[in-house]
């Protein structure tokens, strides 16, 4: 099958992995030839699918394209599954905004079209569009993406704090958590959930926290991605935000009790999903880890927001924080995915 480099993508030797030997990179627009089967490795970017070749190199999938029509016959099976999850959700979340910090969304993309109200950069000399894809996966799961019966009808606002490679610029983070805590903008009355499906520095942590704070006396609830299993992200350090998990069924088999689960608020099984937002140039438009749960999550809360009328004020927080409470389950030592978990 031949493939098309979308972006700088090392050649990693013998293994899918960040840590194989690498001697050369590939630049975006070169061609190659693989085997066509997908191969599980270290994530990156929130993508564990990886290609190989015929002299066994492999390559990360988040960086190459494939022909369109290969794309959608795995993705429909995971999206009829997120489907039946979504839908157990009232509400439509319409006329709640939702601001994702993230790498950013290709407004021509045709799934989001309606849904897009601003898409802002907030690095300097840096273009609106999406071109790791991060964002643009996150932004079709929380809209529940366009073929999904359910779908989420939230207003969605770009705010990008991440590079081409998906480095968090953590100078652009507290930019836009600035302008969502300043009463003078416009964004502010405009927001009512932020999406922060990224992970940042201990230091920005603590400038963050302020305004995280702000942002929730004005009513408008953070959603992060916390962390896998014991292993937490520096994000999970704030106070007053929904802090969300994963974990890997393989390595619940070797934990002797489920006390990481008070890590979170609610926590899911490690599973991939298909986001129909994807762009042309993804593999197959998955994504996985809590980035994506982070993701699946605030498009709840906008449900929940929107369907219950939930006031704008310092209580919102509050009622949301129970009402995802009150949906998880006790764990065992048979996970579905697409449950909601806590200990």
């Amino acid at each position: 099958m031949k493939v098309t480099v979308t972006k700088y993508l090392n050649v990693r030797v013998g293994s899918p992995s960040v840590n194989a030997p690498t001697y050369q990179y590939l630049a975006p627009g070169s061609e190659l030839q693989v085997d066509g089967q997908k191969y599980t490795g270290d994530p990156y970017e929130g993508i564990d699918v990886w290609l190989r070749d015929e002299a066994n190199n492999y390559y990360w999938s988040g960086g190459l394209s494939i022909p369109q029509e290969n794309e959608n016959e795995i993705e429909l099976t995971e999206l009829a599954r997120f489907q039946d999850y979504i839908t157990l959700f009232p509400g439509t979340g319409q006329g709640v905004g939702v601001a994702m910090l993230d790498s950013g969304v290709n407004s021509a993309q045709p799934t989001l079209a309606g849904l897009l109200k601003d898409n802002i950069s907030y690095l300097e000399g840096k273009s609106l569009s999406d071109l790791h894809s991060h964002g643009q996966r996150v932004a079709g799961l929380i809209s529940c993406n366009k073929a999904v019966l359910g779908r989420n009808t939230s207003d969605l606002y770009s705010l990008r704090v991440s590079d081409q490679e998906n480095a968090i610029d953590d100078y652009a983070v507290i930019l836009a958590l600035e302008e969502l805590a300043d009463p003078s903008k416009n964004l502010r009355s405009n927001i009512d959930v932020v999406n922060m499906s990224i992970d940042i520095s201990r230091k920005t942590v603590a400038k963050a926290q302020p305004l995280i704070d702000q942002l929730n006396a004005d009513g408008i609830v953070t959603v992060v991605a916390a962390g896998e299993g014991l292993r937490v992200n520096n994000i999970s350090g704030l106070k007053n935000v929904l802090k969300i998990g994963v974990f890997d069924v393989d390595w619940l088999k070797n934990v002797t009790n489920y006390s990481f689960l008070d890590l979170y608020d609610t926590c899911f099984v490690n599973a991939e999903l298909a986001s129909f937002a994807s762009l042309s140039t993804d593999l197959d438009g998955r994504i996985k880890d809590d980035s994506a749960y982070a993701a699946v999550v605030t498009s709840i809360v906008a449900r929940y927001i929107e369907k219950n009328k939930i006031a704008k004020d310092k209580n919102r927080f509050a009622a949301v924080k129970k009402y995802i409470e009150s949906l998880n389950v006790p764990l065992s030592n048979q996970p579905e995915p697409l449950k909601n978990y806590k200990s």
